[in-house]
């Protein structure tokens, strides 16, 4: 008897909902928002990428997508940077989230592609802190949805 591997679909969110947790969570500068990496479990903002010397103009496609470790490791790599699923050495880990493992817990869907009529999606970490609503944003009772998601409306799969 083959084993199935138990997997949980990521939370499927539209932009301006996303926009609006981030601003509830940390505030109008999003370069504070705090993501965790969902295989080592780093806290990150875009000012730490900055503060490691990722140029500016790739913070916006590492950030919530691939773990600063792997940003740290290039740059530094005498920093030690754990493996993926690897426990945090302060640094992060080498998690990318286009990689072949997709574990990034939330996707967050723009609309439809004028180009190629399709849904436009990147898929994203978590926030590092619960959403103020009372109730964690990845800790979801089973069945229920939340509003504004994707998966809620008549536009999502």
């Amino acid at each position: 008897m083959a084993l199935k591997a138990k997997t949980k679909e990521p939370r499927r969110v539209h932009l301006d909902v996303w926009q609006g947790e981030g601003r509830r969570l940390y505030g109008d500068n999003v370069a504070t928002w705090k993501f965790r990496c969902p295989s080592c479990g780093h806290v990150q903002t875009a000012m730490d990428f900055k503060s490691y010397g990722v140029p500016i103009r790739s913070i916006d496609t590492r950030l919530a997508f691939s773990c600063i470790g792997r940003s740290i490791a290039e740059l530094h790599p005498a920093l030690p940077v754990a493996e993926m699923w690897g426990t945090d050495l302060g640094y992060g880990c080498n998690y990318a989230g286009g990689g072949l493992f997709r574990i990034n817990p939330t996707v967050i869907v723009f609309g439809i592609a004028k180009e190629t009529g399709e849904e436009a999606t990147r898929p994203v970490f978590d926030w590092a802190d619960p959403l103020p609503t009372g109730g964690s944003h990845d800790h979801q009772p089973e069945g229920r949805e939340r509003s504004g998601e994707v998966n809620g409306h008549p536009e999502g799969p």
